[in-house]
């Protein structure tokens, strides 16, 4: 979700992208590479366009809007009612949506990169709606036309087809794009994390300075010369065991690092996005914290 609308339903990965790059056509490179069509790619850059530029505030086009009960609608579902692929008036004129194997795409503008930590960068993002990564409904088709059956570990496990397909979206734009650092957290828009892991009201609040490459994510991108050498050997141990080996439903961590084109290393610590069991990050994202030298972006609050 753009940074500046906060955080509802969707799931997003971001890249940081310098600002002096010819984004304009590094996006269009990869839309193309991901079979969007060149209108619709047309119509995504055109987006971008005003985004960037501060034309297109998406809390003041949203604004305004009226539900059925007579009240306010929220910017945020509106927006979020688009991710869905419903007829939105005040979104869906404006920002397009394509197929990428099974997911339902938005490209946006996520904000200035040095709102994450990454100066003279612009933080550009592939947005789905949480349903697409994570259709977990009874009664619903998986993506082989196998019909939910929610006590089937089985079925279950296939929920890593939607994650993966997102993970190799998010690795595609790192190799085209060029990011000096990308993220995802998988299971909740990457939004507005840091403001709450340097508020007072978390146990162990990171310094004003923190930037989010300073936090372990599900799906992380490191550029070529991010890596140094205590990151290599760290990525080379890494190792994270099968954190509910009691239960019958698989956890979906299988840690895979792996070197993309253009030499940048892109680390994917869940297969199963959009949705986690009780005590998750505790297991994932702190180990993997723990491991790789970062700060846990499993926040714990003062009660």
């Amino acid at each position: 979700m753009p940074l500046d609308l906060g955080s509802f339903d969707g799931i997003n990965a971001v890249w940081f992208v310098p600002a002096d790059a010819p984004w304009r056509d590094r996006v269009r490179a990869l839309l193309s590479d991901l079979g969007v069509d060149p209108t619709t790619s047309g119509q995504v850059l055109a987006l971008l366009e005003r985004r960037v530029g501060g034309a297109l505030d998406w809390r003041v086009h949203l604004d305004g809007a009226i539900l059925p009960n007579g009240r306010p609608a929220p910017p945020v579902r509106l927006y979020n009612d688009r991710l869905r692929g419903l007829p939105t008036a005040t979104a869906a004129g404006v920002m397009p949506l394509f197929a990428v194997g099974p997911l339902l795409v938005a490209f946006d503008f996520w904000a200035a990169g040095d709102q994450g930590g990454e100066p003279a960068t612009l933080g550009f993002e592939v947005v789905v709606h949480r349903q697409t990564v994570h259709p977990w409904q009874a009664g619903r088709e998986l993506w082989d036309g196998t019909e939910v059956d929610i006590r089937n570990p089985e079925h279950y496990a296939k929920l890593a087809f939607y994650g993966d397909a997102f993970a190799s979206v998010m690795a595609r734009g790192c190799e085209v794009l060029r990011p000096t650092f990308a993220l995802s957290d998988g299971m909740q828009p990457v939004s507005d994390q840091l403001a709450r892991a340097t508020s007072d009201r978390v146990r162990r609040p990171a310094p004003p300075d923190a930037r989010l490459a300073d936090f372990a994510w599900a799906l992380m991108y490191w550029a070529p010369e991010r890596v140094d050498e205590k990151l290599r050997e760290r990525l080379e141990r890494l190792w994270l065991p099968d954190p509910t080996p009691a239960t019958s439903f698989p956890s979906g961590v299988a840690t895979t690092v792996r070197t993309l084109e253009g030499g940048g290393t892109f680390l994917q610590a869940r297969h199963i996005l959009g949705s986690e069991t009780r005590d998750a990050r505790k297991h994932v994202e702190t180990r993997l914290a723990e491991q790789l030298g970062l700060r846990s972006s499993h926040l714990l609050y003062k009660q």
